[in-house]
């Protein structure tokens, strides 16, 4: 019997480290999981004011175009 809680308490250390360091890694990869989140919405917010520009300036575009046109027509 005491040989094998001797067994059970090396197999129990070796577990606890392994545990210890796995917790200890997933930690350092959810904060540069966070950092890529952040990163990632900064991206997505400028992207998202070019399209809105670009849309803007197609409207503007869409209706200089259509004011000459009309004033085109009536002229």
């Amino acid at each position: 019997m005491k040989k094998f809680m001797k067994h059970a308490k090396t197999k129990a250390a070796k577990a606890g480290l392994v545990i210890a360091s796995g917790l200890a890694a997933a930690s350092a990869q959810a904060q540069d999981l966070t950092t890529k989140i952040t990163e990632a919405g900064t991206q997505t917010e400028a992207n998202l004011t070019t399209l809105y520009l670009a849309i803007f300036g197609f409207a503007v575009l869409g209706f200089g175009f259509w004011m000459i046109i009309s004033a085109m027509k009536k002229g």
